[in-house]
């Protein structure tokens, strides 16, 4: 993890009007990727604003999503007399990252200096990148690959891929899951209960949040991380509270960093951690190993489990589908991608509500691979699709 920057000074042009938009709490700013986001979409004309209008990008929606969010304000609202930098919140990258990566980006190319481009690349290309996920959630479908290759950036693609990877690999170990349990003795796991029907679509699958829904009725929802996007701890602590009056028991992170909402579960709900990268999958052997082992806590508890990642669409995808697998023998991986989708759609509310679950080419592809595997625990209830 790189320091974090103290002396203004040495910032890019870019990232000095990013602080205009940067939270300021006692004099100091927090520069992260979605004012840095901000400052290029209301900034002077370049070639990439020229580019974006071309496309009918949303730029008003984003900006409004971005103002929204904690770490973002107007510009009206900020003191000028800030000169320090603090470290954003524990998932966003710092503006020293996002620099370096649009530094390299710019080098790959071969270009003298660092353009507009070039960070905005590199905020779509950063596996923490909180703007990429405002950008993708709002952005007509495929914009970051098109993106890409309006700059000039296709020839490059296993160099930055790389070059993220080395990102990622700074910030999180490997895949390997934790358990800990915060809950008390009186509300330790219930008894085992019989594995429930999946039921048909006209069931409600409404989750307790807008962002979430119902995977197996009583027993399994999926969603996104928590509290969304740089939410306060208030707003945290309430979505909480709501995904726990749904019953839920046990938390199932897939983030690839420790998430701030764990302060709320103190004696009251167990945190299973699994890091995969964004957009990525794990290992296959750690794979199947943590979906058996979920399978295996399925059968022995009552436990009720909410499955996340960042938007509860690409590893959650993963994880759910292979649980699916894995709990109900006559669900194949189309079958179990199918229902993961179709309860999502009917679910939710919010941003996440469209794109796909799981992502990639590269999760789907661990799931038919490994579809053998997946299903070797399958249980013979009837999955009533």
């Amino acid at each position: 993890m790189s320091s974090y920057i103290t002396n203004p000074q040495q910032l890019h042009p870019l990232l000095l009007s990013a602080s205009a938009y940067a939270s300021s709490t006692n004099g100091v700013l927090v520069v992260t990727s979605e004012s840095i986001l901000a400052a290029i979409l209301e900034g002077k004309t370049t070639k990439t604003k020229e580019y974006l209008q071309d496309i009918k990008f949303p730029v008003s929606e984003v900006i409004r999503e971005l103002l929204a969010l904690d770490w973002v304000k107007q510009p009206s609202k900020l003191s000028s007399t800030s000169t320090s930098y603090s470290p954003p919140p524990s998932f966003s990258p710092t503006a020293e990252e996002i620099e370096k990566l649009a530094t390299a980006i710019a080098q790959e190319k071969k270009t003298a200096n660092v353009h507009t481009e070039d960070f905005l690349a590199a905020l779509l290309l950063h596996p923490r990148s909180i703007a990429r996920h405002v950008v993708e959630t709002i952005a007509p479908d495929g914009f970051t690959n098109e993106f890409l290759s309006a700059c000039s950036l296709d020839p490059h693609r296993e160099k930055l891929r790389f070059l993220v990877k080395e990102l990622r690999d700074a910030w999180t170990s490997t895949a390997q899951w934790t358990h800990e349990s915060f809950r008390t003795s009186s509300s330790s796991s219930s008894p085992s209960a019989p594995i429930p029907p999946l039921q048909d679509d006209s069931y409600n699958f409404r989750g307790p949040t807008r962002e979430s829904n119902v995977l197996i009725p009583g027993r399994v929802f999926t969603g996104e991380v928590p509290g969304g996007w740089g939410s306060s701890a208030k707003i945290t602590k309430q979505c909480v509270d709501d995904i726990m009056s749904a019953g839920v028991t046990v938390f199932v992170c897939l983030l690839e960093f420790r998430p701030d909402y764990i302060v709320h579960l103190e004696g009251r709900a167990d945190f299973i951690h699994f890091p995969i990268d964004d957009f990525d999958v794990a290992d296959d052997r750690s794979t199947l190993a943590f979906v058996e082992e979920l399978g295996r806590r399925f059968r022995q508890t009552g436990d009720v489990f909410y499955i996340h990642c960042f938007s509860g669409r690409g590893r959650t995808g993963i994880i759910a589908s292979s649980l699916l697998m894995n709990l109900y023998s006559e669900v194949d991986k189309s079958a179990a991608v199918a229902i993961c989708n179709s309860r999502k759609r009917i679910g939710r509310t919010g941003r996440t509500k469209g794109g796909h679950m799981p992502e990639t080419e590269e999760q789907h592809e661990q799931l038919s691979t490994n579809e053998v595997s997946f299903k070797r625990g399958g249980h013979k209830a009837k999955a009533n699709i």
